[in-house]
């Protein structure tokens, strides 16, 4: 039965004439812990209007300071009530002021690149530990955790998420508490931790990821509460266990994924009120049938089929001396003998350009790889692509199934005079395939310059995980990336090594730096952790959810080994002002900071042919080139008589004689930096909680209201955990400068922290501008320099 061009089933189009006021709509049933609720039993999409439409994307980016100096919920930014439906239209804008970092339990001590990444908090009390603090108005995305479990294999695998029902956390909101016990998160049945946002894996073993937002105004403190005490020294204890590949008494692995605000910035702070938590809830709902709820809902699903051979290509969308937006694409690959869907797609690239660009932004990306269809036709519920199951007809009859698993892709590709997608087949397509295809676009109500285009970068490697593997390295210009996905194959396992070398692919933590950074802005615990999973995707195997997934992966460990997994940042893009760069961390403590060499495509898939291991990367992100004259900054670097003077510092109060005192550094680096090897001697000043200094800064510029970032260079000596000052800047008071965590060895002991100032108002026209920069330490604090730059 077809209702509004989109085909259900009897009691489907039933519920939709006794539900008239509603129109057609989709059946979905929401199940709490008390059996059916009737209030998300009827969900529908509607179309999006052309007035909702310019609306999504002329505004500002939701989740950036606006103008007025507010930030909306998350979770606004992919759904619009109007239509009841999903929607993207805020993917390609620009993000400014914002900062993205993720708090980790990763091991400090990068030497030791195997070293496990457990239990590294940033406090410690009796049955208690800090997961996550900070101070100012910000957002939290992702809540990763592995909690404490038994180490025999065996007791572990027989936990239910029942076992979990004492032990819990505390998410504190501008002082408010809000606890969850760790059943209820890996249930993902109660808002606001809900599936699909939440994972749902079937075992505590398995790890456990939440995608609910949670943002602050003030302040926001994450703790983990246990059932038993802690051992009173946790943290000398893990030390001395994972440096000495001991057995360590307690594993606690966390991540928590965060965007950073300027102070003043009005953010919503999350209240747990019902209102709130029935929004989590239709979003969720929505989420669970993401290829009928995108942006293109509404809209009959027709596809133009063509057969595609091997070195063939065929044009599927272009237009020229025009702007627009393709919303969605929909993808379907059939084996044209036997008319059956095909298992695998990568044998069809997809290549597109945008606006006359000489290098296509997506450059003959395998379709297998964006719609994991790689092997299996396991489903991918990504929420802004993936493949389901879903009725669509065809342009002409081909005699071809109509419900069928079927590629979805909402990611937003905005162009302002040409675009072009282009279908190829590979020269390893043995037979042909027929290739059905349905392209929607939507006129472009977007600002051009605050604007990217869709990328797509894909990398390949053998199963050399000794150095770095580059995932993406983009420069010269900003963006944001918005997905990654990992393709594992062919994997075995060293014999006869420690657990740790086993499965060395799986050591290899993910590693970001943004912005020329020295410090990684994410320092990951482990390659499945990234994903939301643990133990190697134990027990895991072929789930998939709304931003995380491994929707490909070897029944029960049988080797050789395949894991395709992947992450979509949807509601939390990496967003990036000059540069990026994502890589994969070495494993091999002697050349662990040299660069493993990519494979080409036709080496890649030779070496997958013969069975041998491989990997590859999928990248997608937006990114606009931005070559421009360089941004106005100064610098104050101590110990340098004349910066000092220039720079008029001086302390205001002292604690005792030593206060800022000088000291020198030799042959140190920075903590977690792997991929540069680089060394640094340098002096720098040492203060104490109670001591006071200030310094100005006097930057040219041609505007007066521009945002400005503070960039501390510092030291911090081994075990100096938690820096914190209070901040103020031309008497403006920012409250605590928090930076969480510290060095566990001297060699890597330095770092770097920026904080976005808010909006500095200057009266006059083009001048020097002059800022007054006030600190006071409440821990030790060892400074190199500070730099202020206009963004």
């Amino acid at each position: 039965m077809v209702c509004s061009g989109v085909r259900f089933s009897k009691i489907q189009c039933i519920y939709g004439v006794l539900l008239s006021i509603w129109g057609c709509g989709f059946l979905m049933l929401h199940l709490s812990e008390n059996g059916i609720s009737l209030k998300y039993f009827f969900q529908y999409s509607t179309s999006i209007d052309s007035k909702s439409l310019r609306m999504l994307m002329s505004l500002p980016s939701l989740i950036s300071m606006q103008s007025n100096g507010s930030a909306l919920s998350p979770l606004q930014s992919i759904y619009i009530a109007k239509a009841n439906a999903l929607h993207f239209y805020d993917l390609p804008k620009r993000r400014t002021a914002i900062t993205y970092t993720e708090i980790t339990t990763a091991n400090r001590d990068t030497r030791f690149p195997l070293a496990p990444d457990f239990s590294f908090h940033i406090r410690y009390n009796k049955s208690q530990v800090t997961l996550y603090e900070d101070y100012g108005p910000g957002c939290i995305f992702r809540i990763y955790l592995f909690p404490p479990l038994p180490t025999d294999n065996e007791a572990i695998y027989k936990m239910t998420s029942r076992d979990l029902e004492t032990l819990s956390i505390d998410i504190v909101v501008d002082g408010v508490q809000h606890q969850y016990s760790l059943k209820q998160i890996m249930e993902g049945r109660v808002s606001p931790f809900v599936y699909p946002l939440n994972t749902q894996h079937p075992t505590p073993a398995s790890g456990m990821g939440a995608y609910t937002p949670f943002c602050y105004k003030r302040s926001m403190i994450i703790y983990y509460n246990h059932n038993k005490a802690f051992p009173e020294n946790l943290f000398q204890l893990t030390v001395s266990c994972t440096s000495n590949e001991m057995k360590c008494p307690v594993k606690l692995y966390a991540s928590i994924s965060r965007y950073k605000f300027p102070i003043g910035t009005d953010v919503e702070p999350f209240r747990g009120n019902e209102a709130e938590l029935d929004a989590v809830a239709n979003v969720a709902a929505l989420l669970k049938s993401p290829e009928s709820h995108g942006p293109d809902s509404g809209k009959s699903c027709e596809m133009t089929c063509f057969e595609l051979c091997a070195k063939c290509q065929r044009v599927i969308f272009h237009r020229i001396h025009s702007s627009g937006v393709i919303s969605s694409l929909k993808f379907r690959v059939f084996e044209s003998d036997t008319k059956r869907l095909a298992v695998d797609w990568s044998g069809v690239l997809l290549t597109a350009y945008f606006d006359v660009e000489s290098t296509p932004q997506i450059n003959r990306i395998p379709l297998g790889s964006l719609f994991g269809a790689v092997g299996s036709l396991n489903d991918f519920n990504g929420a802004a692509f993936g493949r389901r199951s879903k009725y669509c007809g065809y342009v002409e009859d081909d005699n071809l199934p109509e419900t069928v698993s079927t590629g979805y892709f909402y990611l937003p590709m905005p162009f302002w005079d040409e675009a072009l997608i282009v279908l190829e087949g590979s020269k390893y397509l043995a037979d042909p395939h027929t290739v059905c295809y349905q392209v929607t676009s939507t006129k472009n109500y977007y600002s051009e310059h605050d604007t990217g285009y869709l990328h797509a970068s894909k990398s390949y490697f053998s199963d050399d995980v000794s150095g770095w593997r580059s995932v993406l390295n983009v420069s010269d210009g900003w963006g944001h990336l918005v997905a990654l996905g990992m393709e594992i194959d062919n994997l075995r396992a060293i014999r006869d090594v420690p657990l740790a070398y086993r499965w060395a692919v799986l050591q290899a933590d993910n590693v970001i730096y943004i912005d020329g950074s020295k410090s990684p802005a994410v320092m990951g615990t482990g390659l499945e952790d990234y994903f939301s999973y643990a133990h190697g995707f134990s027990q895991a195997e072929n789930t998939s959810y709304a931003f995380v997934g491994v929707h490909h992966a070897s029944p029960k460990r049988k080797e050789p080994l395949t894991w395709h997994c992947y992450r979509q940042h949807i509601l939390d893009p990496i967003p990036f002002r000059s540069a990026l760069q994502f890589v994969m961390e070495g494993t091999d403590s002697k050349k662990f900071t040299a660069e493993v060499q990519p494979l080409d495509y036709h080496a890649y898939r030779l070496r997958k042919l013969d069975d041998q291991a491989t990997i590859s990367h999928l990248a997608l992100y937006y990114y606009r080139p931005e070559i421009e004259a360089t941004k106005p900054c100064d610098q104050l670097i101590f110990c340098d008589e004349e910066s000092e003077r220039l720079h008029e510092f001086q302390i205001v109060s002292r604690t005792s004689k030593s206060s800022g005192n000088t000291f020198a550094v030799d042959s140190k680096r920075f903590i977690g930096d792997s991929a540069h090897d680089e060394e640094i001697s340098a002096c720098g000043r040492s203060f104490t909680r109670g001591d006071i200094f200030q310094f100005v800064f006097r930057i040219s510029s041609n505007t007066v209201n521009r945002d400005l970032v503070l960039t501390r260079t510092f030291h911090a000596n081994v075990f100096q955990w938690n820096d914190k000052a209070n901040i103020k800047v031309n008497d403006l008071d920012l409250g605590h400068w928090f930076i969480p965590m510290g060095p566990l060895s001297s060699e890597y002991s330095l770092r770097q922290e920026s904080l976005i100032l808010p909006h500095l108002k200057f009266s006059g026209e083009t001048r020097n501008l002059t800022i007054h920069v006030t600190i006071a330490p409440l821990t030790h604090w060892r400074d190199l320099s500070y730099r202020m730059c206009f963004l």
